[in-house]
């Protein structure tokens, strides 16, 4: 029984009641963050203290204290020793920046050495910072089967996803804190990694990278928008309609119910101006057919929804008006043409005339 009165005695001594939380996300060359030490609300300490230990490829610099702590001794080079009454969970701080570039993907921590207080003893490290490198980009490749993903699913987080495709664009509610994956592998000889699964409010980037038995490499990037407290999840329209067409210069008239229309055309006119509204602003239109236009010539005009969905085509068959104006060498030719068939016609009734007259007179 004694023994067991000591061990309760000794415990105490080691409470892990504090943490430092660095803001999550894929950080490069130059990027800034904020850590910050957090522990209890309304609690008086006689010293807080400790050494905030930096990865050589970060700096960290003071940004601010709890209002009710005070300094006891100045803070420098990572050290703080303060004294007061907490009034909120943000004791310290710290506005950090990557000052170092990597190679690879390098995640690293913060520590706080000798971390006490009032002769307590805490161990404190930060969550992982992910540091990815600005001179080497991101390998995408698709071409191996042994760098492939055949499924990527997450229970909270929904996507439509193929091996084939490396970058996704994802937007989750705030109630969504992280991005927890279960991967299947195409190649049971390759491995992966995940940069990071916590997800802040806002952008987050997320890579999972896969290495084969040769060493190569291929990225999937996940690129999800973590909606704050009381904002509701975009969703795209799939809406591929046009509120209207105009065909600058010609008589067009556009009927939201009718695809197919039939367009007079002067005889010069090789391409037209044409307008397009979508009935939704984010749909896309595509216009095709539209160059050295001939009589007979149809014109394609594609709307695609912005979900990609759907897409409606309308169609303009040009038909080419006959222009005397334009039409002059063509005409003059012509008239030259019969004029000459006419000549030569009168020549030959003329001479066939002559001859059967001298026939005539010789029988005579």
């Amino acid at each position: 029984m004694k023994r067991v009165l000591l061990l309760l005695l000794v415990v105490p001594s080691f409470v892990f009641a504090s943490s430092l939380d660095c803001e999550n996300g894929n950080y490069k060359l130059n990027d800034e963050f904020k850590c910050v030490l957090k522990s209890s609300i309304d609690k008086t300490y006689e010293s807080i203290m400790g050494t905030i230990n930096v990865p050589e490829h970060i700096t960290c610099d003071l940004a601010s204290y709890d209002s009710g702590l005070s300094e006891i001794s100045k803070y420098e080079n990572n050290k703080f020793n303060l004294k007061g009454t907490s009034l909120s969970e943000n004791y310290i701080t710290l506005k950090c920046k990557i000052t170092k570039d990597v190679t690879t993907l390098t995640k690293e921590k913060l520590e706080i050495d000798d971390f006490t207080y009032d002769g307590i003893t805490e161990i404190v490290r930060s969550n992982d910072i992910n540091i990815i490198s600005t001179s080497v980009s991101k390998p995408k490749n698709t071409s191996k089967n042994s760098l492939l993903i055949n499924d990527v699913s997450d229970e909270k987080i929904e996507f439509v996803f193929s091996k084939y495709i490396t970058d996704y664009n994802i937007e989750v509610l705030n109630d969504v804190e992280s991005f927890n994956p279960v991967v299947t592998l195409a190649s049971s000889t390759s491995t992966y990694e995940i940069s990071n699964t916590n997800l802040n409010v806002g952008e987050n980037v997320i890579d999972i990278f896969v290495t084969d038995g040769n060493g190569d490499k291929n990225t999937y990037t996940f690129n999800i928008k973590r909606l704050d407290v009381g904002e509701t999840k975009y969703v795209k329209e799939s809406d591929s309609t046009a509120k209207n067409i105009e065909v600058i210069g010609q008589k067009f008239t556009y009927n939201v119910k009718k695809k197919s229309y039939t367009l007079k055309v002067s005889g010069n006119v090789t391409k037209l101006d044409i307008n397009v509204t979508p009935n939704y602003d984010k749909a896309t239109v595509n216009i095709s057919g539209n160059n050295n236009l001939k009589n007979k010539s149809r014109i394609v005009i594609k709307v695609t929804s912005e979900d990609g969905t759907s897409d409606t085509k309308y169609y303009i068959t040009i038909n080419k008006k006959f222009d005397i104006v334009e039409n002059k060498d063509l005409i003059i030719t012509i008239i030259v043409g019969v004029l000459v068939v006419s000549l030569i016609i009168a020549i030959l009734i003329t001479n066939n005339k002559k001859n059967k007259k001298e026939t005539t007179v010789v029988q005579k």
